[in-house]
């Protein structure tokens, strides 16, 4: 693309799971940009219980904070991974113990190290089916990390307009916001790179080079406005 190209020219696909203020097609939209918001995967919450004992809760994402908020309110200390899922948690009233804004799985790692070892405390660690669990691979004598699937991914269903619209190259940028709806995504409509690709931190720009898929846009932090930004610039460039 050569030129000045006004952001109202630019078609953009929104692959992430839909939320009535999904704050990144707000964003863009308002910067005059056409979004399509249409999921890859639908998230589908499980019936679950818990005790009330734990001493943290990690919440990695803002589906995870919603479906386990919205059936319990804890006690325990939350530890919130970025900024969106903090956003999420006050909704409910609730207001994290802490939030931790980089890669979560080392950010995380640094700060269980931090934790006062004179007793043995217990985590929870509620998820979806497809999260990658790379905490519970962490061993120490002093945690004990507890899973709990709280909502499963499933694939959205095929959308022929959708694939045509791909096939005719009809979108500028289209956006990755998660690996496990990089993978659903190329499953229902095959890898046909006709347009940009946007994604929003390292483990879903992995899940892309794994299918030999080069990224177009990767923001500096994994955060919403960082992503938000870094498209604009994008653009700005073309």
């Amino acid at each position: 693309m050569r030129g000045e190209l006004s952001y109202s020219k630019i078609n953009i696909l929104s692959t992430r799971p839909f939320h009535e203020d999904d704050k990144l097609t707000i964003l863009l939209k308002e910067s005059g940009f056409n979004v399509d918001n249409i999921p890859a995967i639908r998230l589908v919450p499980r019936i679950f219980e818990i005790k009330n004992d734990y001493d943290y809760v990690i919440l990695t994402s803002p589906a995870a904070a919603n479906f386990f908020l919205s059936k319990s309110i804890t006690s325990s200390k939350i530890i919130s991974i970025g900024k969106g899922t903090t956003d999420q948690i006050e909704k409910f009233g609730v207001t994290p113990f802490i939030t931790l804004e980089k890669s979560y799985s080392e950010e995380v790692l640094s700060f269980l190290k931090t934790i006062d070892h004179d007793s043995r405390k217990k985590i929870l660690y509620p998820i979806g089916n497809l999260t990658e669990n790379s905490i519970l691979n962490w061993k120490f004598n002093f945690l004990e990390i507890s899973k709990l699937i709280i909502y499963e991914n499933c694939s959205a269903e095929y959308n022929n307009e959708l694939k045509k619209r791909l096939d005719s190259s009809f979108y500028n940028l289209v956006i990755f916001t998660s690996s496990s709806t990089v993978e659903v995504f190329f499953n229902l409509y095959g890898i046909n790179k006709k347009y940009s690709i946007a994604v929003i931190g390292d483990k879903t720009e992995a899940k892309l080079n794994s299918l030999g898929i080069r990224t177009d846009i990767k923001p500096i932090s994994p955060s919403i406005e960082s992503l938000y930004n870094s498209i604009k610039l994008f653009f700005k460039k073309c």
